[in-house]
């Protein structure tokens, strides 16, 4: 994850921006939040590799 996401200058806003389009997008699904819950707390775990400040 830090070696395909170094250099693009992700930051925290970025991060949040995108998890906020992806429940957006799960909700229109019909995703539900149990599921979702599980999916965000996965992508949770990776946030650290993903930002650069």
């Amino acid at each position: 994850m830090v070696d395909i996401h170094t250099g693009m200058n992700i930051t925290e806003g970025d991060f949040n921006h995108t998890v906020d389009l992806l429940i957006a997008a799960m909700n229109e699904m019909g995703v539900s939040h149990r599921v979702q819950n599980r999916l965000l707390a996965r992508l949770a775990l990776l946030r650290d590799e993903m930002i650069y400040i």
